[in-house]
């Protein structure tokens, strides 16, 4: 065996151990840092509109316990003496979830289901949102990311959803 054969497979041995030089390393990170700008802001949506989705659904929940209690009892609810007909409770199991807080009030001979996500509960720095329902099926949306809406008369379920 040669002397300088020894010296060769040494030579690539730390060759190999080297690792990688500081552009590879800078390629890469701008890479994942392009992938994360893009990843992120679409995975925040995705999750906001989600959320978004499940004060439909509460409000649902919400009207289908007021039409079952209509058909038992041929009322929404009964005001307390003294209450008024207009702005009493109604007298349904409290729903909510972690996002969004569903109240209630009976108007005459309906009522109307408020779903609210004030002081940026549950939804981080997204905004409030404000949606309706009442006895006739209509929906409206009053906030929408902590802007008025003039109530527009659908649930406006993400910024860029329309009626």
């Amino acid at each position: 065996m040669r002397a300088g054969a020894k010296n060769e497979h040494h030579h690539a041995t730390v060759w190999q151990l080297r690792g990688f030089s500081l552009i590879e390393l800078l390629v890469t990170l701008g890479i994942v840092a392009i992938l994360a700008g893009i990843a992120i802001p679409a995975y925040t949506s995705y999750v906001k509109n989600a959320k978004l989705k499940d004060a439909a659904a509460l409000l649902t929940q919400a009207s289908a316990l007021l039409e079952k209690r209509y058909l038992d009892d041929r009322n929404y609810g009964l005001c307390a003496a003294g209450e008024d007909a207009n702005a009493c409770p109604c007298n349904i199991p409290a729903i909510s979830d972690k996002n969004f807080k569903i109240e209630c009030t009976l108007d005459g001979n309906g009522y109307k289901l408020l779903a609210s996500n004030l002081g940026n509960t549950g939804l981080g720095a997204a905004g409030d949102y404000e949606y309706t329902l009442n006895n006739a099926g209509l929906r409206t949306t009053k906030t929408l990311a902590g802007k008025p809406t003039s109530e527009k008369s659908c649930w406006l379920l993400g910024e860029d959803a329309v009626c």
